[in-house]
Order: C-alpha cells, then structure tokens, then sequence
C-alpha cells in the first residue's frame, strides 16, 4: 500500500524539497498551498481570502482516507517591534501564515492522521528568544510551540500514539537567502533536503521522534544538527547555539574560511604584513559588528537581567570565537581590533572602556580583574619613516599575555609584547612597557615595581585563615597585602 503526505506550505523552498524528496521515495504527496506544486500528486490551492474556518473547511474537506505524516511549512517572516507603523499588518500576517496553517494541519490530523502518524509543524529557534524586533513573528511561532506542547499532552484530539513535533531552522539555505545575504557564511545554512530527508526518517521511523519536542536545527561547518527540547528546556540554549542564531539574525559580517590566510599568519607570528589584505578587513568589521551590537544592547533591546547577560555572554562567545571561560563578564562599552585573538579565562572581569587592539594574541588568565578604561595594545608600526608612508599599510603586533589573579587598576596602558605574571597588581594610569614578575605591584610611566608581595599569602593555601578574619573591623589603610 502506498504510503501517503500531506505537505502544507509544499510550494515553498523547503516544501518543495520535501515534496520531492517524498515523491522520489514513491509517496503520494498532497501539497497545501496557493500556488501549484507540479511534483505533487494532488495539490489543494488555497485561497488569500479565506478566513482560518473557510481554509480548514477547504482542506479537510478535500482529503480522503488516511494519512501517514502530516508536514506543516507554511510561514514567512516579518520584522517590526511595537513603534513600528505597520505592526498591526505584520502581525496578522505573521498569525495568519504560521498559527492558521498549523491550527489546520493539526485539526487535519485529528480527522485524518493514521494511528502512530506523524505531524511536524514549523516552529523557529529566535522564538525561544526575547527578539523585540520581530515582535509578530516571535508571537506566531511561539504560539506554534504552545500548540506543539498542547497536542503531545492527552485529550488533545489527534491519535493517542502520534508523533507531534516542531522544527526550528535558524536559516535554510534557500535561493531567497542567498539572494537577500550574498555574503554569508553558506556552510552555517541547513540545506532543504537534509530537512526533507530527517522527515522522512520520522514518518518512516527510521529515525526516533519524541513527541511534543521542539528541534533545533543548527548547522556549523557544514553539519547539521537536531536537537530536541521541550519549552522549559528552549528558555536559555547553550552559548555556541544562541551565538549562531545571534551571527545570522543580526547579519554579523561573514569571513569565508576559503580567504587567503597568509597575512593573518604573518600578523599573528610578530611578521610584517598588510593591514588591508581582505580577509584582515573582514575580520576587523566582524569584531565591529559584534561590539555595536554588544554596546548597543540595553537601548535597543529592552529585556530582563537575566537575558540581557546570556544575550551578551553569548556574544563574547561569538567575539572570542569560543575562546571564553566560563564566568566572564565584560562592562560595556568595549571596542576591539579583532575579538577573535582575545582570550578569557574563567572569571576575568573587564570594566567599561576598555580597549583590546588585538592584533596579535591577548590572553587574560582566570580570575583576573581588568578595571575601566584599560587599554590593552599589540599593535605597532615601523621606526623607520620610509614604511610608514604613504598609506601605512605595514603593521606588525607582539601578543600581551596577563597572568592569573591580577588586578589591571583603571587607566592603565599595557603596551606590546609585555607578559604580566601571576598575583600582579598594575596601578591605576600606569604604562607597563616591559614584562612584569608574578607576585609585584607596578606603577608610574613608565611602571616600575614598587613593592613586592609575600607569595605565601597570595596563594589558594593562605585564603581559609584570611576568609575566618572579620575583615569589616579592619582599617582601610591595611587592606593590602605586605
């Protein structure tokens, strides 16, 4: 007996690649939409007028029999938040292509769906996001994960043993995409066909479904991965994932790893090189991108605290290319060179106007306190004149490496090539030119040790007897280390 699919929304991108692929494996495939799919074996054309009891009467009314998976794709996108003047518009719209649709598939699948059958409705991974820019989308698909969460419960009037369930893409890689974002990074887009291919795994149970699960789907070099939640578990994602959704949503500039990479080597091992080779640009306009949109945070997106901070954890993410301990937390503003030579163990503190031109590798060690205004510089030019001139295109930077449990006072100028110990203290306004032992305290411009400190009390040994003392009965003056 021939296997059958409904697919709602089967003349768009993804549907069409759903459609072919079910054809192809000799299904009956009825598309849902308002315009043909000729791949189809039946097609249900849908009229713009209709209102959500018309085009559920249209449907319903025109399937016959059972059916074995019912694929719900229909949806669009609009932007806007609540100044917005055509709020009102996108918001219908929004509604109408992503609950309607949804809400008709699902009472299909009520009248129509085989016992065990599978019905899959689009959800999207920014809807488990507070996204005040997209305020209509957000609110129609974060009503199609409730509905996905309501018919995996009981008495929700599909078939008891149905799979129900919900894809959220971040970005398909569709011809409309390529078209609006030319610059991409494509290896980060999910194919169609892939999509079409773990359906069918579903319907087919090659591939286990958890019903009422929302599944992300994450592509990263080319890789795509599902991974199913639930929506208490879709409130806060990992940094990796929220950190790509941020990269797409927001159109962070693209670095395509097929550019030269010889003048980013020469810049990272202390050579000369030229600041305008195109893959340095690129990557300096990435960093840029990001710290706009960092800095920018709490006036153009209004959210809760703890949103705000996994919103801009997630960037230093993005920013550091992963190179961020667990823990950190940067004051804005910040303005870098790159981000992604910049290095953060766990706990490092950086206070407002901070500035990191990380031309070469900026490494900050744990628990490291890096108060305002620091500035953090790798980058220098030649001596000679002659080089300098005329376009100064010809850079060269030597890394800055700072220690563990420092302290970084506000002012301070760290220039390049200086390596800063374990336990160092830097006062404030000082200029370190030179590397600085562990366990000293720096100041003056240049900075010079002033004192040096017992190491035996700096260390994790000594903080069990320091922590019994009632240090708020201690002169101020004596809160220092010997």
């Amino acid at each position: 007996m021939v296997s059958s699919i409904v697919v709602y929304g089967g003349s768009g991108a993804l549907g069409r690649a759903i459609v072919a692929f079910f054809v192809k494996k000799q299904w009956a495939v009825t598309c849902v939409d308002f315009s043909a799919n000729h791949e189809a074996t039946t097609n249900i054309l849908l009229e713009k007028t209709d209102s959500l009891e018309e085009q559920g009467k249209r449907v319903v009314g025109a399937i016959s029999g059972q059916v074995d998976a019912i694929v719900c794709v229909a949806g669009g996108w609009a932007g806007g938040n609540a100044a917005s003047a055509d709020l009102f518009a996108n918001s219908e719209l929004m509604w109408k292509q992503s609950v309607h649709s949804s809400l008709v598939a699902a009472h299909l699948a009520s009248k129509s769906l085989k016992a065990g059958g599978l019905l899959t409705l689009t959800g999207a991974f920014p809807a488990q996001k507070v996204t005040p820019l997209m305020k209509g989308y957000r609110m129609a698909k974060a009503a199609v994960h409730q509905l996905v969460a309501s018919l995996a419960g009981p008495d929700s009037g599909i078939p008891a043993d149905a799979k129900v369930n919900a894809i959220l893409p971040v970005t398909l890689d569709t011809p409309m995409n390529r078209s609006g974002m030319p610059n991409a990074d494509f290896s980060s887009w999910t194919p169609c066909s892939e999509v079409a291919e773990t359906l069918y795994g579903w319907a087919t149970n090659a591939i286990p479904v958890t019903s009422g699960k929302l599944v992300e789907i994450v592509t990263k070099d080319g890789k795509t991965t599902y991974t199913e939640n639930s929506m208490d578990e879709g409130d806060r994602k990992s940094l990796p994932e929220y950190s790509t959704y941020l990269e797409t949503h927001y159109r962070i500039t693209p670095v395509s790893s097929s550019l030269d990479t010889l003048a980013k080597s020469r810049m990272l091992a202390g050579h000369m090189y030229d600041c305008n080779d195109r893959r340095l640009v690129l990557e300096r306009q990435r960093g840029n991108d990001i710290t706009i949109l960092y800095n920018s945070w709490d006036a153009t997106l209004p959210s809760t605290h703890e949103e705000e901070q996994h919103a801009r954890k997630a960037l230093v993410y993005l920013l550091t290319a992963g190179q961020v301990g667990k823990d950190c937390w940067i004051e804005p503003p910040l303005q870098v060179d790159y981000g992604n030579n910049l290095e953060l163990g766990t706990s490092v503190r950086l206070g407002p106007n901070c500035v990191v031109l990380d031309c070469a590798k900026v490494s900050i060690g744990e628990r490291t306190l890096v108060e305002a205004g620091v500035m953090l510089f790798t980058a220098t030019h030649p001596t000679n004149p002659l080089l300098r001139h005329p376009h100064w295109l010809w850079d060269f930077a030597m890394p800055v490496r700072i220690g563990r449990d420092c302290r970084i006072g506000g002012g301070a100028v760290l220039c390049p090539g200086v390596d800063i110990g374990d336990g160092v203290t830097v006062m404030e306004r000082s200029v370190v030119t030179k590397s600085v032992p562990p366990y000293v305290v720096v100041e003056g411009a240049p900075a010079r040790i002033t004192r040096v400190l017992s190491r035996d009390d700096c260390e994790e040994e000594a903080k069990a007897s320091m922590m019994e003392k009632d240090w708020t009965q201690t002169p101020v003056e004596t809160l220092t280390l010997p």
